[in-house]
């Protein structure tokens, strides 16, 4: 599996590569078993990174370092070093991640690994920046270039000159940062690199806008804008790799925000600016990176908060409460919710109060205050039935079914639903009826009418497959899996699982996947699903939470995972919610071997540094 780097200011990330094996070790006492159990820690580990458990994730790579010293085998060593690095970087834990790359530098010069040894440069010198040792890093990062030049690794020599132009831009040579980030862009070109043709772009998009050179800055964001997948003949590419595609949507999404923001700070226009700032937020949300989101977010607070804008600080306020709901720190989003519901009342915008009540449920239902829920999307309706807002009232009603479906008030859970599977009917919402015929199989499910719950499933399958909604279709295939486990067709469960993880897998959608798989484990031990053992951790977008925005959709114009997307207001007339699966991640234990069979060992490759 391959990490996808998002630009962020000055952000950078640490990585593994493979490495040789040849470590002297005398006579080690072995258990019959280590080899396949040292594969498995760091398989499970992989997942573990994967659903973003990185303390587990930690423990099985320290595990498996230590196995492998055992076993002497360094390829793994290697590689258990190379993910406890990106493992602690993701916790911000920079001096673990200094460490652990150092033993990998000196594991691959001990092993004259040139190739291994240059990677292991390149990220130590990605940790010197984030430490703030910006000589440090670039005469690292020039060691690393060196070698790459020696491999003649063209890949490689891109990301040296990339990561040396972001430390010369800290630094405030932004004429320096531009020259390297050129030649990072022209190698990338050659190579037909796509991704470092964005990194480039993107760190000299951040190097002209510093230097105060608009009409560049615009040009390359334009760029950014037009780039698509092309081959060495200059042919598009049968399929472009899932990670890729997503930071190729993230990237153009940020592009279309900063013109917005270059216009802004041209024009003078503060407003436009704060909502420029929230747009970017935005993106970053949509596709999974929420500290990203929260750090923007804030911005806009603050510049909302600066030129008196109430209308823009009431967004901003919502914007980074989701932030903190998506991040669990659910104290926080209910202060900035309770904040944003004072402003909304204050400026007498009951659409506003509408949409912070209805984030106010949400993030209760996620602390399991689900009697505190129900109030809270019960206000939500009231004021949308004020307004006469029929998509508010659906999804207010669903949100309640979703809630009546938690404290298992599974009649009064139905009655919402096909309240709301009305009004998306009424208003012609086709996107929220798929919602809602999911919703109401569920409840039926838990009900357990499961022959009425395949009819819903069914048609909401018809819906997704319409408008291609390939992330909706994996779900309802393999919620329709459980409902044909129930009633003892296994078959033609087992059939639909597959289907389902097959569609994951293309999508690279770690969560659905590893929720399905999970499915199928309690179908393979004959479990009965939907039991407190069964249903227990269920990773997967089984429920979902009603959306408000009449034009809300991904980057991608398909509705994105619930465990991953939040949607964000940009301006005091739109604002959306987030929709929240009910349940919890999939267990880290037992992980089976099937469900390790398409799990790397190593976790990612050299990382390339962003503005």
């Amino acid at each position: 599996n391959s990490r996808v780097a998002r630009p962020s200011v000055r952000k950078g990330a640490v990585s593994d590569d493979t490495m040789t094996d040849n470590n002297p070790l005398t006579s080690p006492t072995l258990e019959p078993d280590d080899t396949t159990k040292l594969s498995t820690q760091l398989r499970t580990g992989t997942a573990q990174y994967q659903m973003g458990k990185y303390n587990e994730a930690i423990a099985l790579f320290e595990s498996a370092k230590n196995l492998a010293v055992k076993l002497g085998d360094d390829h793994r060593l290697g590689t258990a070093l190379g993910n406890l690095g990106a493992s602690y970087e993701k916790l911000k834990q920079y001096q673990k991640v200094k460490e652990v790359q150092e033993q990998r530098l000196e594991l691959a010069i001990k092993l004259k690994d040139r190739q291994a040894e240059g990677t292991a440069l390149g990220n130590l010198g990605v940790v010197y920046r984030q430490l703030g040792q910006l000589d440090q890093a670039i005469a690292t990062q020039e060691k690393r270039l060196a070698i790459a030049k020696e491999l003649k690794d063209k890949r490689g020599q891109a990301i040296a000159l990339g990561n040396i132009g972001v430390a010369h831009g800290i630094k405030g040579d932004h004429k320096k940062s531009i020259e390297y980030h050129k030649q990072q862009l022209e190698i990338s070109r050659a190579i037909c690199d796509l991704f470092g043709q964005l990194v480039a772009l993107g760190n000299l998009t951040v190097d002209y806008q510093h230097q105060g050179q608009y009409t560049e800055a615009r040009k390359v964001i334009d760029e950014r804008l037009n780039l698509r997948p092309r081959t060495a003949k200059g042919q598009a590419p049968a399929r472009i790799p899932s990670n890729l595609n997503r930071r190729l949507h993230l990237d153009k999404a940020l592009a279309t925000q900063e013109k917005k923001l270059l216009e802004a700070r041209k024009s003078k226009d503060q407003k436009m600016e704060a909502m420029a700032l929230g747009g970017m937020g935005v993106a970053y949300g949509t596709h999974g990176d929420y500290q990203k989101a929260l750090e923007l977010h804030k911005k806009q607070l603050t510049f909302c908060r600066q030129i008196n804008h109430a209308g823009g600080e009431c967004v901003a306020l919502g914007n980074v409460g989701v932030d903190y709901e998506k991040l669990g720190e659910f104290d926080k989003a209910v202060e900035m919710q309770e904040s944003r519901l004072a402003v909304a009342q204050k400026l007498g915008d009951n659409r506003a109060q509408a949409i912070t009540y209805g984030h106010l449920g949400l993030v209760y239902c996620r602390k399991g205050e689900l009697e505190t829920a129900v109030k809270m999307h019960t206000k939500q309706l009231e004021l949308a039935t004020t307004l006469g807002d029929k998509r508010g009232q659906a999804a207010a009603c669903c949100n309640l079914g979703v809630v009546y479906d938690r404290l298992e008030q599974y009649d009064d859970a139905i009655k919402q639903h096909q309240k709301g599977l009305e009004l998306t009917k009424e208003s012609k919402d086709t996107r929220g009826e798929a919602m809602s015929l999911g919703n109401l199989g569920i409840a039926y499910r838990h009900k357990g009418d499961h022959d009425q719950a395949i009819k819903l499933q069914e048609q909401r399958l018809a819906l997704v497959r319409q408008f291609t909604d390939k992330k909706g279709e994996a779900v309802t295939l393999s919620n329709l899996g459980v409902s044909y486990h129930a009633i003892g067709s296994t078959d033609k469960a087992k059939e639909l699982f597959e289907q389902s993880l097959k569609l994951s897998k293309t999508m690279g959608d770690k969560t659905s996947e590893n929720a399905t798989l999970h499915r199928m484990k309690t179908l393979e031990e004959g479990r009965i699903p939907d039991t407190p053992q069964s249903k227990a951790g269920l990773g997967l977008n089984e429920v979902e939470f009603g959306d408000w925005s009449p034009r809300s959709t991904s980057s991608t114009g398909s509705r994105p995972s619930a465990k991953h997307l939040a949607i964000y207001g940009i301006s005091p007339d739109q604002m959306t919610i987030d929709m929240t699966g009910l349940d919890d991640d999939p267990p880290s234990q037992p992980l089976t071997n099937n469900t390790l069979s398409s799990v790397p060992e190593t976790i990612l490759t050299e990382i390339q540094d962003h503005e």
